[in-house]
């Protein structure tokens, strides 16, 4: 009997080991996969953001549509360590596509679901992906505050991973307006360090890689790279994937009287209807107003030899009071 016993009492402590032993490695995996959905802040990540300057104009209906010029790629890639304050952060360099030179962008570091983001005396939070729904946030950067984050899961090649879209607080309809959009261990689908709307312009994240391995690429684009002025295949193959238009160059508003022609160094307006002209106006993509002049005429020249490359908007006022506004490229 005390032999029976003693084998049940064997198989009933072994059976507990055998039992600990597998929730020991059920944990571990599942930590394993937690990890690596969660390696943001890791040696070689890559992330690359196309960008591309808009402006609005208007269709056949009159009604606004927006019109992209210039696209561009920008890379980061996160290349070694640096101690600040005994604490090792990682080291983002950002990285000319063209000839592969590394500016020192930001430093960061990752513990847990957290991402950091050190400024010049202190760290902020950059990412939260321990956010559940209902939580509510701020952005790093201080643009935006009291953030609604509503919660689902994405299936990307095969992991499931947390996607957190920030609303307004008072938003928490999915159909309100996104401020931004975290993916898990990916980061903002907006840019690599995101700070709210880019003024006269939008960013989106294309592509995050590790090890040279593409994570995550973001429809619609079918490419990690686009780079190219308003004639280049690259800014037309933009424009269509967004539905937006290409700004081709001088445009004016509908029904317009006044006549512009503009050349690399001289704007001509005319009032085609003898119309007096009583001033002009420029401003650049940003609004600010970088030329000003009176006239009592009925034509005037305009030497824009002082303008950089980029879109202005030139308005015209005739007789004191009507106002027209061309949009047009210094190039």
């Amino acid at each position: 009997m005390k032999k029976v016993k003693f084998m049940k009492n064997f198989l009933f402590m072994n059976k507990k080991i055998i039992l600990v032993l597998l929730l020991m490695y059920l944990c571990h995996e599942n930590f394993s996969v937690s990890a690596q959905v969660n390696l943001f802040a890791d040696e070689g990540n890559t992330w690359t953001v196309l960008s591309f300057g808009f402006t609005y104009g208007a269709d056949e209906y009159g009604m606004p549509v927006k019109q992209i010029w210039a696209v561009n790629t920008e890379q980061y890639v996160i290349i070694g360590d640096v101690v600040y304050n005994g604490i090792t952060y990682k080291h983002v360099f950002k990285e000319d596509m063209s000839t592969g030179e590394l500016t020192p962008t930001a430093s960061i570091r990752q513990e847990g679901q957290k991402v950091y983001i050190l400024g010049e005396t202190t760290e902020e939070v950059m990412y939260d992906f321990s956010l559940e729904n209902g939580d509510v946030t701020d952005l790093a950067c201080g643009i935006w505050n009291n953030l609604y984050a509503n919660v689902d899961y994405v299936n990307i090649n095969g992991t499931n991973r947390k996607r957190i879209r920030l609303t307004p607080e008072y938003g928490d309809n999915p159909n309100y307006d996104t401020i931004d959009t975290w993916l898990e261990g990916v980061g903002s689908l907006h840019d690599f360090i995101y700070c709210g709307p880019l003024e006269g312009g939008e960013r989106y994240l294309l592509c995050m890689s590790q090890n040279d391995s593409i994570i995550y690429q973001q429809p619609p684009f079918q490419k990690c790279y686009y780079s190219g002025g308003i004639d280049s295949e690259d800014t037309h193959e933009v424009a269509d994937l967004l539905g937006y238009q290409v700004l081709t160059g001088l445009e004016q508003t509908p029904n317009s009287d006044i006549s512009v022609n503009i050349s690399d160094d001289k704007i001509m307006v005319a009032s085609s209807a003898n119309e007096i002209l009583s001033g002009v106006e420029i401003f650049n993509i940003s609004g600010q107003k970088v030329y000003s002049e009176k006239l009592n005429a009925n034509q005037s020249e305009i030497t824009i030899n002082f303008l950089t490359v980029g879109v202005y908007f030139l308005k015209i006022e005739e007789n004191n009071r009507y106002i027209k506004t061309f949009k047009f490229i210094k190039k």
